[in-house]
């Protein structure tokens, strides 16, 4: 997330649900990353404006390729240009989190 410029944050769920929505209130929370394993043993209720994104959809669209070249490029690539191209792609106009290869048939909000 940091190489996305982006600030990750630790919620405490053993807190109350409005003290975890206050919290993603005052950081300006917009996509919690989860697992599907942990909500199923916590109730997870960070709000309706939030988007909740469950890593193993991740993993049901990662390939096995994909896998082993971020794998090597996390060993081989010198961490300033890994910075330099994801910051680039990162800012480029148009450029959505999740990704537009995000399955779309797992509702974002099991709310909605």
């Amino acid at each position: 997330m940091a190489f996305l410029g982006k600030t990750s944050v630790n919620l405490n769920y053993s807190t109350s649900p409005e003290m975890v929505q206050s919290a993603v209130r005052q950081c300006g929370i917009r996509h919690v990353l989860t697992s599907r394993l942990f909500t199923q043993k916590i109730k997870l209720d960070v709000g309706p404006e939030v988007e909740v994104v469950y890593l193993e959809d991740f993993r049901k669209i990662i390939t096995k390729w994909q896998r082993l070249r971020a794998f090597l490029s996390v060993l081989l690539v010198p961490s300033f240009f890994q910075e330099r191209v994801l910051l680039a792609w990162a800012n480029t106009p148009g450029t959505t989190w999740p990704p537009s290869s995000f399955p779309a048939a797992a509702p974002a909000n099991p709310r909605a």
